[in-house]
């Protein structure tokens, strides 16, 4: 007995019912060299079209002076699906890079004093992924250094006294001796009435004030500081502040200070060096480091010829049929950028031409919906 449908029955039309407001979950189950891997959910997706190009050729009428339409018949048909990718996933990336996904693999080591050559601002770059326990020496052991003994900070015209820094900085942590003038000398060329106080760093202890001798006084540390008049004006003003920055000896840079240690760019194994730092520029530099053990997922773009496979669209709209996408055959081509900065969630697209497949699917050959 022959089963007939009156499809009209589906239909149900006009209503509101039949609008919609579309969303679903696309599958993907890619193909190498023809035979069908696993199928893989790609995600959310904003945009998911289908558009159907059908390109006709017409045949006018040549027997009367009209000349109207006389037959027209398929020349071509063409479909396309169009995804935009929200989930920056390997997998999907490799869709849009037209590539592959791979794993790169990271063995645990230790390393110890690797050598580099340091250009100041520019980073150091190991060639291991998240690389810790980061510390930067010397090739030699450093030997504590003084600098000069220079203008810090004046309040009005500069005095005209010289300074000189001497003595050997014995401390254990680098910095700067701040020495600030608080009282004047009154007599041009005669300074020994004059005073001061030294304090090391900006938040460091102020001493007592300490009269002005014209010969080489300790600070702290084994750092002195000696004042010698000017050849003219005012030699010590009250207020101004000279500077005398120390660095300890040591065996090993600091970090946050020589080097920049950020979590961030540790993952690719850089280690900047900023200008300010005090390893000397084109200096050889030790490095020793931790390597951890990793699997990392990695995308190969633009290692293949093409990519194929099939694609199933579930349809869970938030009004309206739920239709069951399948396409058969998929070729997926790139289109537009991949955003890896930008300031709104991340996007991108790929376009799948539907391909027909009449012998596996004779009277379907290019994709079924099924309202289900």
């Amino acid at each position: 007995m022959d089963f007939k449908f009156d499809l009209q029955r589906f239909a149900n039309a006009p209503s509101a019912d039949n609008l919609m407001l579309g969303a679903g979950k696309p599958y993907f189950r890619r193909w190498l060299n023809g035979t069908p891997t696993v199928l893989r959910n790609l995600g959310n997706v904003p945009k998911f079209n289908l558009t159907p190009t059908i390109e006709k050729i017409q045949k006018f009428s040549s027997m009367d002076e009209g000349r109207e339409l006389y037959g027209e018949a398929i020349k071509s048909q063409l479909y396309k699906v169009t995804v935009d990718l929200n989930e920056i996933t390997p997998y999907n990336l490799a869709l849009g890079l037209y590539g592959e996904e791979g794993v790169e693999k990271q063995e645990a080591k230790a390393i110890s004093d690797e050598v580099y050559t340091v250009a100041l601002g520019s980073p150091i770059a190991i060639p291991y992924k998240n690389i810790k326990d980061v510390v930067v020496s010397p090739i030699t052991a450093l030997a504590a250094s003084m600098g000069a003994a220079v203008s810090y900070a004046v309040t009005g015209i500069p005095g005209t006294a010289k300074t000189t820094s001497s003595g050997s900085f014995t401390g254990t942590v680098s910095g700067s001796y701040l020495i600030t003038i608080t009282k004047a000398n009154a007599v041009q060329g005669t300074i020994t009435d004059g005073e001061f106080t030294w304090q090391k760093g900006l938040g460091g202890t102020v001493s007592v004030p300490t009269k002005i001798t014209g010969l080489a006084q300790t600070l702290d540390e084994g750092v002195k500081i000696a004042f010698a008049p000017g050849v003219s004006g005012q030699d010590l003003v009250v207020g101004e502040i000279y500077e005398i920055k120390v660095i300890a000896a040591g065996t090993s840079y600091v970090a946050s200070k020589d080097y920049i240690l950020d979590k961030s760019q540790l993952r690719a194994g850089i280690i900047p060096v900023p200008e300010t730092s005090s390893i000397p520029d084109g200096a050889k530099v030790k490095v020793s480091y931790t390597v951890p053990e990793g699997l990392y997922p990695k995308v190969m773009g633009g290692t293949v010829k093409k990519i194929e496979g099939d694609l199933l669209f579930i349809g869970d709209p938030s009004m309206g049929r739920a239709y069951v996408g399948e396409f058969w055959h998929v070729l997926i081509s790139p289109s537009g950028d991949i955003g890896l900065i930008g300031d709104d969630w991340g996007v991108f697209t790929v376009e799948m031409t539907v391909m027909a497949d009449r012998i596996n699917h004779p009277d379907e050959p290019f994709f079924k919906l099924t309202n289900a």
